[in-house]
């Protein structure tokens, strides 16, 4: 840094450009601009304003003492050698050079040191510095004081300056070694293959050789094979995220490098919430027949501000605008079925509300035209994080983390977050937590653990935050039940007619439906929201009217999801609609049956969310199973035969593939 005169010759800069003071005209001092040479004048008072505004730097000579910077920390050694240096150069300071007026001062510095008769600092001097200045024989010489002067005056009265100066080698390098140097690294080094340094350093004794027979054969001085070092001094002036990003890619090297520079800050309550959700470690298994179901996903919002939990749902659903309707509809009502529910949780959930500003990340399921309605509706602003920066909906994320720590992880059928953890440990071997029982437990951790527990950000429990700034007035509530299904439903464009509205293979009608078509017309173009978790009941909208339309199969309908719908339709005759009810027994025990042939299999994709939804009151009373009905065979001939048993068929004679002239060779 050093301490510099408004004076002339001295180096400053002005907003960002270099200029010299060059002399004083009246009041006011004149500026050079070094690289146009315009002239500006400033009297001392803009000067010293300047100064003080931090727009005025000088700098002398150079910006600083080469390789140490203002806030460079300095180690003992330098200390101890900054100690030494510096009697000698305030004793000549001001002196002519000349060899004996110079080697004078440094002779009675000399002696006051020997005899301890004047200390180099005030500060207690280390022991071990102690050690090191009685080792000293000798004097510097002249010419080395002189040098320190040099720097010392040249740097303003900067101590640092006495310092050795790092040297850099890399300039007396010829221009070819440092061209073969940069393309080596370039090739070697700063590639997605991330090789070694040592690829680099071969590849730039290998061009510097071909150069050398290109030399040899022009009679030209051959080049010095590079060093270690100087391929890391070459390397050191790239930056560092210039070399992550080549090695592993920009999206990682913005990660690495981040900073948080304009971090969200929440001012109360329900200002912005953070939604996401993530696969739980844990294999769940089914109710009745203790199988194993799969990994439940968790979908969780949180409130920015309290660090309280607004919404949790948990089911086999992948991450869909299904799964986030449901976690929203519990975020938005108050917990009131809860001890009803969960008798054995102590605390109430006590955090609810519509919040302001919803933060998610890109997910096809946050940009469904579904959840831009409900949230347009609700008077919800929608904001979505940048690609790849989990840090902008960050408390969710950490939360989630947490979740997965505390609740799956040291339970039996944990699959650890990371496969290398698991080692020779079977998971679906281990699964004991039945869903009911991971729901009672995500809710007892919630209100009875996270709730309760200290925050380190809040210095308070969530619970304790969200009661002393929230008030029952401050909390925004959707308008009604029935309105909030409404808004939160699917939306899909239909036609009523006579047959009623076709969904899905379904058709719904009721007594309200039928009074639209008699005041409107016969064919309505007509909006339906659809709650996909299930599907007995659709709303229809037409203009201002909203009425309800049951399934006219409503004893099949109710209770099923969408997607179980679909299933279901998939495992069941196409040539008898009227079946279904059998497909859906057929269709779980098409599951079950799968997972008892062997349990050590991973199971079915999509059992989980399969059982999860039947429910036990659909399972038969014992847990024997059913026979399925075996399929017809066809035989030579064209002949059709039933097979109840499968041992009785006999044995259909295997051919080989066709020879000439469509003649058939039997194995």
């Amino acid at each position: 840094m050093g301490s510099f005169y408004l004076e002339k010759n001295a180096v400053v800069v002005l907003d960002g450009i270099r200029m010299r003071i060059r002399k004083k005209v009246g009041a006011e001092w004149q500026l050079e601009e070094e690289s146009t040479g315009s002239i500006i004048q400033k009297n001392e008072e803009e000067l010293f304003r300047l100064h003080y505004e931090g727009r005025l730097r000088f700098i002398g000579a150079s910006s600083a003492p080469k390789g140490k910077t203002a806030h460079h920390q300095l180690s003992d050694d330098e200390k101890e050698e900054i100690r030494w240096r510096l009697p000698f150069v305030q004793a000549v300071l001001g002196l002519p050079v000349t060899k004996a007026s110079f080697e004078a001062a440094i002779d009675q510095v000399w002696k006051k040191l020997q005899n301890g008769k004047e200390h180099v600092t005030s500060s207690e001097v280390p022991q071990s510095t102690t050690k090191r200045r009685r080792q000293r024989t000798h004097p510097p010489s002249w010419i080395s004081v002189y040098r320190w002067r040099e720097r010392y005056t040249r740097y303003g009265n900067d101590a640092y300056a006495l310092l050795n100066k790092e040297c850099n080698r890399s300039e007396d390098l010829d221009i070819d070694v440092v061209q073969a140097i940069d393309d080596a690294i370039e090739e070697e080094y700063l590639t997605r293959l991330r090789e070694p340094l040592q690829e680099a350093i071969n590849a730039a004794k290998q061009k510097c050789k071909e150069k050398n027979e290109e030399r040899k054969r022009r009679g030209l001085p051959l080049l010095k094979l590079p060093t270690r070092r100087q391929v890391q001094r070459r390397l050191s002036m790239i930056s560092a995220f210039e070399i992550c990003a080549a090695r592993f890619g920009r999206d990682a090297a913005m990660v690495k490098f981040r900073s948080v520079a304009g971090h969200r800050v929440t001012s109360e309550p329900l200002e912005r919430a953070e939604i996401d959700h993530t696969p739980l470690d844990l294999f769940v298994v089914d109710e009745v027949n203790d199988l194993p179901l799969g990994r439940p996903y968790i979908t969780t919002c949180i409130d920015d501000f309290t660090r309280c939990i607004l919404g949790l749902y948990v089911g086999f659903v992948p991450p869909s605008y299904e799964s986030v309707a449901q976690c929203l509809k519990h975020a938005f009502l108050p917990k009131i079925t809860q001890k009803d529910d969960y008798p054995q949780v102590v605390h109430p959930w006590i955090s609810f509300g519509v919040m302001r500003t919803l933060v998610c990340d890109n997910g096809p399921e946050f940009h469904s035209e579904a959840l831009d309605d409900a949230c347009h509706r609700l008077g919800i602003n929608t904001e979505y994080a940048p690609r790849k920066t989990g840090w902008y909906k960050g408390k969710v994320e950490r939360f989630l983390r947490t979740l997965n720590e505390e609740v799956a992880h040291g339970t039996r059928g944990t699959t650890f977050s990371n496969i290398s953890e698991r080692g020779d440990y079977n998971p679906e071997k281990f699964a004991v937590i039945r869903l009911s029982t991971l729901k009672l437990g995500l809710q007892m951790w919630v209100c009875d653990v996270y709730h309760q527990r200290m925050h380190h950000a809040l210095d308070m429990p969530p619970e304790t935050m969200w009661k002393l700034h929230v008030k029952a007035s401050d909390i925004r509530i959707p308008g009604d039940r029935d309105s909030l299904l409404i808004v939160m439903g699917r939306p899909y464009s239909r036609v009523l007619t006579h047959k009623g509205i076709e969904f899905a293979g379904l058709y719904y009608g009721s007594e309200a439906t039928h009074e639209l078509r008699l005041r409107y017309g016969a064919e309505l173009k007509v909006e339906i929201r659809v709650n996909e978790e299930d599907i007995g009941e659709i709303h229809v909208l037409y203009g201002q009217e909203v009425v309800t339309a049951r399934a006219l199969k409503f004893e099949y309908a109710k209770g099923i999801s969408l997607w179980l719908h679909e299933q279901i339709k998939k495992n069941s005759p196409k040539y008898d609609p009227d079946v279904w009810l059998d497909g859906k027994a057929r269709l779980r025990q098409l599951f079950r049956n799968e997972h008892r042939s062997s349990l050590k299999k991973s199971p079915k994709r999509g059992m989980g969310r399969v059982l999860e939804q039947l429910g036990p009151k659909e399972l038969p009373a014992t847990r024997q199973v059913p026979q399925l009905p075996a399929p017809a065979v066809t035989l030579d001939g064209g002949k059709l035969i039933s097979a109840p048993d499968m041992t009785e068929i006999p044995k259909i004679p295997r051919y080989d593939v066709v020879v000439n002239r469509g003649e058939r060779r039997r194995d």
